[in-house]
C-alpha cells in the first residue's frame, strides 16, 4: 500500500515489526508458555483404528493449546518453543495427568500419548511416571506412551531404562512419526 501511495513503479521493503508480526508472534508465544505454566493444556482425542477389523482400539491424547479467539494450536505449532525453552516435562506431565484421570475414569479406555524425546531422556520422567500410576492403579496396561522424533533422544541409557521400566508396568511403547525426524535407535 505505501508503495501505491508513493506512485510509480516503486517497491517497499516492510519487516515484521512494522507489519505487527513481532507482536503477534511474542503474544503467541506467552500464551504457549502460560498454557504450559498453569496447567491450560488441552487434549483432543484422535481414534486409533484396527487395521485387521476397522473398530476403535483406542485413542491418542494429543496437546492443543487455545488462544483466547478460541483458536486451537497443534503441537506442530508449540513444540519447537517447548523443546527450545527446555519445557518439555512440565507438557508430557500434563499431559500424562489427564490421560490418567480418563484412563482411570473409563475402564475400558485404551489411550497413547505422546513424549519428547528430551522427556524420555530425564530420570525425573521415569519419577512422575510411577507417581501418576501410583495414584491410578489399573491404568498401565491401558496406557501406550509413544516417543516423538521432534528432538533426539540424548541419554540413551535413561531412554533404555524408561523402556524396560514401562515394560515391566505393562505400557506399550512406540515411536510416533517412524523415521521422519531424528531416529535413535537403542
Amino acid at each position: 500500500a505505501e508503495a501505491q501511495l508513493q506512485g510509480g513503479n516503486r517497491a517497499t521493503i516492510i519487516d515484521a515489526v512494522t507489519m505487527g508480526f513481532t507482536t503477534a508472534m511474542s503474544d503467541v508465544n506467552d500464551v504457549i508458555i502460560a498454557a504450559v505454566q498453569t496447567g491450560k493444556v488441552k487434549l483432543a482425542y484422535q481414534p486409533m483404528i484396527n487395521a485387521k477389523n476397522g473398530v476403535v482400539a483406542g485413542y491418542e491424547a494429543l496437546a492443543r493449546i487455545a488462544l483466547a479467539d478460541g483458536t486451537l494450536l497443534t503441537a506442530a505449532r508449540f513444540m519447537p518453543l517447548i523443546e527450545k525453552l527446555g519445557m518439555t516435562l512440565e507438557l508430557d506431565g500434563q499431559v500424562l495427568r489427564q490421560v490418567a484421570y480418563e484412563l482411570y475414569e473409563q475402564p475400558d479406555l485404551n489411550l497413547a500419548m505422546n513424549i519428547s524425546g528430551a522427556t524420555a531422556s530425564m530420570p525425573a520422567w521415569t519419577v512422575l511416571l510411577v507417581e501418576v500410576l501410583a495414584a491410578r492403579p489399573g491404568i498401565a496396561s491401558r496406557l501406550t506412551i509413544e516417543m516423538t522424533e521432534t528432538t533426539a533422544i540424548t541419554n540413551l541409557a535413561q531412554a533404555r531404562k524408561l523402556a524396560d521400566f514401562c515394560m515391566t508396568l505393562g505400557i506399550s511403547l512406540s515411536f510416533d512419526d517412524f523415521c521422519s525426524g531424528h531416529t535413535s535407535l537403542f
